[in-house]
C-alpha cells in the first residue's frame, strides 16, 4: 500500500528544518562548510564524548570506524546474529569476515558460551544497542578481553554514552531525530582523537587537514543542507524519546501484555521502534496480515542475518534464540505524532488475532 492508515514511522518537521535548510540554500555553501562539523560536536556533546566527525550515513561511519582501527581484508569481527544488517555489511565491506554470536532474549549479543578460539582470532567486535538498549556490559567485557570495538548506537541516539574504542550514530528518518541521511563517529580519550582523525581523512578521499592525500579514502561527507536538518532537528530529541516513552510504556504496552504479547518496556530504552514477538511465526504473520489488510503498517525488525546470501546462507542451528527473534519479532506503528486512538486500533486488532 502507498498510503497508510497508521503509517510504521513519522518525523517531526516544521518551520525551524524549512529554515534552516533555505538559509544553506540561499548562502550557497552546499557542501564542505561549518554546519557538519557543528552538528557532529553537538552530537557527541549529547552522549559526552570528545571526538567527533561527520558523515554521509551511519553504514558508512561503521565501516570507516572499522577500518580506522587497522580491520581489514582476512580479518574476523564478532558481531550479532540478530540486528539489522548494516552492521554486519559494514563488516564485509572493509574485507573482513563476520562472525556472526547468538543473543540474549532481548536481542542483545550474548558472549555467554562464545568459543575461546573466536576470542583469540577476533581482531575486533561490531556490539549493537539494539532498539537502543546498551550495550555497556558487552562493550566493558570485550574490552577487557583486549578486543577493540566499534559500538553500532545508530539506534540509541539520546540514550548511550560511547563506552567502546568508538561509536556511530545513525539520522535515518526512522531515528529518534534525523538528517535524511547521516551519521556521526564519536569517541573518547587520546586513541578515540587518532580513530576519528583517521576517518575525517577517510571520508574526504583520504585527504589530511593540508588537503594532501594521506592514504585510502572515499566520499562520505555529509552535506551542508543534512547537517542543518540535524541541527534543526536536534532541539527536538528529547521530546521525541518522551513521546516515545509514553506511546510504549502508557499506551502500548499495558494493552499488548494482557494479550501475552512480550515487550521491552521493562529496559530502558531511547526508543527506536517498538519491537514485539509474538509465540510463533504462524501468529506473527497472522497479525501483521491482519494489520496490513486494514491499512497498518509494520516492519520485519530483524531478519536472521547468517543466511543472507552474502554471508553464506549459515545453518540457522547455530543461533537459536536470534533465529527465534526473527522469526517471532515485529514493529509496530511507533512515533513522536501517533495518537493514543491509532494505538489502541492496532492492539485492539492484535488481541483479536492472538485472543
Amino acid at each position: 500500500m502507498s498510503e497508510w492508515q497508521i503509517p510504521l514511522c513519522r518525523q517531526v518537521l516544521g518551520r525551524a528544518e524549512e529554515w534552516a535548510v533555505l538559509e544553506v540554500l540561499r548562502s550557497g555553501d552546499l557542501a564542505n562548510g561549518p554546519r557538519a562539523d557543528l552538528f557532529a560536536a553537538r552530537v557527541a556533546e549529547e552522549h559526552g564524548a570528545q571526538h567527533s566527525c561527520a558523515v554521509s550515513s551511519g553504514t558508512l561511519g561503521l565501516e570507516l570506524a572499522l577500518r580506522a582501527i587497522g580491520i581489514g581484508r582476512g580479518h574476523n569481527v564478532l558481531c550479532p546474529a540478530y540486528t539489522f544488517v548494516a552492521s554486519a555489511n559494514a563488516i564485509l565491506a572493509t574485507g573482513a569476515l563476520p562472525q556472526f554470536v547468538d543473543v540474549d532474549e532481548c536481542g542483545m549479543m550474548s558472549l555467554y558460551g562464545l568459543r575461546d578460539d573466536w576470542l583469540r582470532w577476533a581482531k575486533a567486535a561490531v556490539v549493537v544497542d539494539l532498539f537502543g538498549q546498551s550495550a555497556d556490559e558487552q562493550v566493558q567485557r570485550l574490552r577487557k578481553l583486549g578486543i577493540p570495538v566499534v559500538e553500532d548506537a545508530c539506534e540509541a541516539l539520546g540514550g548511550v554514552a560511547i563506552g567502546g574504542d568508538v561509536g556511530v550514530f545513525g539520522f535515518f528518518p526512522n531515528k529518534q531525530i534525523t538528517t535524511c541521511e547521516g551519521g556521526v563517529v564519536c569517541a573518547n580519550g587520546r586513541r578515540g582523537k587518532q580513530i576519528v582523525d583517521r576517518v575525517r581523512a577517510m571520508r574526504n578521499h583520504g585527504r589530511g587537514p593540508d588537503g594532501r592525500i594521506v592514504g585510502w579514502g572515499t566520499n562520505a561527507r555529509m552535506s551542508e543542507v543534512h547537517a542543518a536538518l540535524g541541527l534543526a532537528q536536534l532541539s527536538r530529541m528529547d521530546e521525541s524519546i518522551y513521546r516515545r516513552w509514553v506511546a510504549a510504556v502508557e499506551w502500548y504496552d499495558p494493552e499488548l501484555r494482557r494479550c501475552g504479547v512480550r515487550t521491552l518496556a521493562d529496559h530502558p530504552l531511547s526508543w527506536f521502534v517498538y519491537p514485539v514477538w509474538f509465540a510463533s511465526r504462524k501468529v506473527r504473520d497472522a497479525v501483521r496480515a491482519k494489520l496490513n489488510d486494514a491499512g497498518i503498517q509494520t516492519g520485519d525488525y530483524f531478519p536472521y542475518i547468517p543466511t543472507m546470501p552474502q554471508f553464506g546462507n549459515r545453518d540457522r542451528h547455530d543461533h537459536p534464540q536470534a533465529w527465534k527473534l526473527a522469526q517471532t519479532g515485529l514493529a509496530l506503528p511507533f512515533h513522536p505524532q501517533i495518537r493514543h486512538r491509532e494505538v489502541r486500533e492496532v492492539c485492539r486488532i492484535v488481541r483479536e488475532v492472538v485472543g
